[in-house]
């Protein structure tokens, strides 16, 4: 299902994180300060970033943005 940046937004974490997994589509993984951080493409409107504690995969927070397409960004 379709999901908005704002609409997404709104949302409770708890909401939210089921919603990155369920939907978005992996790009990339990094390790930061000793979490997993996966980044995910939200259905191409925008991006989050899932941090994650390396043992249990367990999410701890999220960093949603939007992509340059959306208008945001003047490109400077």
């Amino acid at each position: 299902m379709p999901i908005s940046y704002c609409t997404f937004q709104n949302l409770p974490f708890e909401q939210q994180l089921p919603l990155v997994w369920a939907e978005g589509t992996l790009l990339a993984k990094r390790w930061q300060a000793g979490l997993l951080v996966a980044l995910y493409l939200m259905d191409e409107s925008f991006c989050c970033e899932v941090y994650q504690e390396q043992n249990y995969y367990t999410g701890l927070r999220l960093l949603p943005f939007a992509t340059p397409d959306d208008g945001w960004w003047d490109g400077e």
